[in-house]
């Protein structure tokens, strides 16, 4: 079993543009960390301009779970578990 890196791009993406699309990812998530918010919506804009829209949304999803997710673990020793315990239990509330 060979390993093909072209297995993991999307159909129609060439190599360059999903490179570019990875590095615009990192650029877009320090963007977020320094100023707060503002690269989540660069990302989805540029992905809009070379993938098909039904496909945008899931992978800027999955995108910004891996870049949360990455942020919030370099972060943990920071973290205050009432405080975490606390928001879970607003976000499990279903009845607004």
């Amino acid at each position: 079993m060979s390993f093909e890196i072209a297995q993991f791009i999307a159909q129609g993406l060439t190599p360059l543009i999903a490179l570019g699309l990875i590095t615009l990812s990192t650029f877009t998530s320090a963007i977020t960390a320094a100023f707060g918010l503002g690269g989540g919506s660069l990302l989805i804009a540029v992905m809009s301009l070379f993938m098909p829209a039904a496909i945008v949304v899931p992978v800027h999803g999955a995108v910004q779970l891996g870049s949360n997710g990455g942020r919030a673990f370099l972060r943990r020793k920071y973290f205050q578990n009432s405080d975490c315990f606390i928001s879970a239990l607003y976000n499990l509330d279903t009845k607004t």
